[in-house]
């Protein structure tokens, strides 16, 4: 089940695209804009450069996670990052150690589970627009007409059953559109914290 979510940002009120994408591909800042991290934290481990850019990288990320006898549990997480001048995305998924082998040995990924989600940002948007529009299906979302700011696209996606021929609740729909429309907030939450913050004065 995937579940996405289009929202326009103004660049005058918010942040630039660059520090769009720097905010969210950030493993420190992940725990508070992905609902779905339980708010766990999470550390780089490995780091694959994919071109100039330092933000155009495949990393895995550790999640530092509690178990329920309060000691530590290690999770792994794969991210991809990429940003140009036609938009930027960041895209991950969690992954096991036998998968991260498998990987690494050069042997075929075809067999790796992946449920990927994440951000895609794009220059342009309505200013006026800030309204959290959720789509529910296997297609994903098509955004507003490109007039100015940035295009921020958020998407999740989640096993809503292990029967593949089983029907997806109301619920279950609910549930994971209050999620989605929940990270939308934090992130422009946390966009507009970085622009209100004071641009150091230089002496």
């Amino acid at each position: 089940m995937v579940s996405s979510s289009v929202v326009s940002l103004p660049l005058g009120s918010l942040s630039p695209t660059s520090q769009v994408f720097e905010l969210l591909r950030c493993e420190k800042r992940r725990s508070q804009l992905d609902v779905f991290s339980g708010g766990n934290t999470f550390e780089e481990v490995a780091h694959i450069a994919n071109g100039s850019h330092p933000g155009n990288c495949v990393a895995l990320l550790r999640v530092n996670a509690a178990t329920n006898s309060g000691s530590p549990s290690a999770e792994l997480m794969v991210q991809e990052s990429f940003t140009d001048a036609s938009g930027s995305m960041v895209v991950y998924a969690p992954i096991d150690v036998a998968g991260v082998n498998i990987a690494m040995s050069a042997e075929d990924t075809s067999c790796i589970p992946l449920l990927p989600s994440g951000f895609v940002i794009v220059p342009g948007g309505d200013d006026n627009s800030g309204s959290c529009n959720i789509n529910t299906d296997n297609l994903g979302a098509s955004g507003p007409a490109i007039n100015g700011g940035c295009i921020l696209t958020v998407a999740f996606q989640v096993l809503a059953s292990a029967v593949p021929a089983s029907k997806i609740s109301m619920s279950t729909v609910t549930t994971i559109n209050n999620h989605i429309c929940n990270a939308v907030r934090q992130i422009h939450a946390a966009l507009a914290a970085c622009s209100s913050e004071p641009t150091p004065s230089s002496h």
